[in-house]
């Protein structure tokens, strides 16, 4: 009665084990995977070794100043070596800030296109990339920020001031016309309550402020200040 058992026993281990099959699709992607994770590294290392024959420190103070230079290729070679495009200097201000400050516009294209942050600050005056292209006058870095997104009415957080309030401050025309185009607000005012059209007429910008009138701002806030530095005679549009 035993014996037919003791068959199935020796069918059952002369039976061989069925062969693991490797999927094809893991086995590529796999590969795939580790190809880039070499070429990646390799790419970085290139990027690396570039900058050592540039002579050119890999740290955060040394990318952020390349930056602010207009040092499109060292600011590319940091970037290639694994750099983070937000990546700030001690004193707290990227390389977006940076460039955004002298009017290096494709600087901060790069920059951008690598995931800087647009609402980013700096360390000592809060203020953000716009508001420094504003400062720097160059009207095309100004309508490359707002075009990727940068808030037009952002204002430095120690003064006050928009990106409006600096153009209009420092006479750049073109950046005020456009800013103004793009929506930002006439008639806001800084923290010693003082407008773009206040700061226009401060500073002896007539042309900039007959532009501001002619789109709206209110001429109560600018002659309200004169009046108050006993220069209401001298506010004339």
């Amino acid at each position: 009665m035993a014996r037919p058992c003791v068959r199935q026993m020796r069918l059952h281990a002369h039976r061989e084990e069925p062969e693991r099959k490797t999927n094809p699709a893991s086995a590529g992607v796999a590969l795939c995977l580790c190809l880039a994770a070499v070429a990646c590294t390799s790419r970085q290392e290139r990027a690396r070794d570039a900058l050592n024959q540039m002579q050119v420190a890999y740290d955060a103070d040394t990318f952020v100043a390349r930056a602010g230079d207009g040092d499109l290729r060292a600011v590319s070679h940091f970037l290639a070596a694994g750099m983070k495009a937000d990546t700030a200097s001690r004193e707290g201000r990227t390389a977006l800030v940076a460039a955004a400050r002298t009017g290096q516009l494709e600087v901060a294209r790069v920059l951008v296109q690598q995931g800087a942050s647009l609402e980013t600050r700096d360390g000592k005056f809060g203020a953000t990339p716009l508001v420094w292209a504003a400062l720097s006058g160059n009207t095309r870095l100004v309508g490359m920020l707002l075009t990727r997104g940068a808030k037009v009415d952002a204002r430095a957080e120690k003064s006050g001031m928009s990106a409006l309030m600096v153009a209009a401050s420092r006479g750049h025309r073109d950046a005020v016309a456009l800013l103004v185009a793009r929506g930002a607000p006439l008639d806001d005012t800084d923290k010693e309550g003082r407008t773009a059209l206040t700061w226009a007429a401060r500073q002896g910008h007539r042309d900039l402020a007959q532009l501001l009138l002619a789109r709206g701002a209110d001429a109560n806030l600018a002659l309200l200040d004169a009046a108050s530095r006993g220069r209401a005679n001298l506010v004339k549009f």
